[in-house]
């Protein structure tokens, strides 16, 4: 394995770690990034760093997940309203309808 594969699982831990500090230290330090410029670039540079280790494929994934857990939450509405006896005809209805989101999702 090269590097570059082993690379975010080497910043993982570290990026959990700062990211452990900071949330426990904003609450007492939560006006010193107003006062005080070196701190903003601090807090700057860590949400940066946390952020970097969102890859375009981990941003993809966490799209398309996005819209499948809407698309099934919509469903499920759906269905609940449409009670016992015509949910199964509202479904149907339903999922033709929102499965057009996927090919706008992939052409985008």
């Amino acid at each position: 394995m090269a590097l570059g594969d082993e690379l975010p699982s080497l910043l993982l831990p570290l990026t959990l770690i700062v990211l452990a500090i900071y949330l426990v230290a904003i609450p007492f330090y939560f006006s010193a990034r107003l006062e005080n410029r070196d701190v903003l670039i601090i807090y700057n540079l860590m949400l940066f760093a946390i952020v970097g280790l969102l890859t375009p494929n981990r941003l993809t994934v966490i799209g398309w997940n996005s819209i499948n857990i809407g698309i099934l939450g919509s469903l499920i509405v759906t269905q609940i309203r449409a009670g016992r006896e015509g949910w199964v005809e509202a479904l149907q209805g339903a999922s033709g309808r929102r499965m057009l989101i996927w090919p706008g999702a992939c052409c985008c």
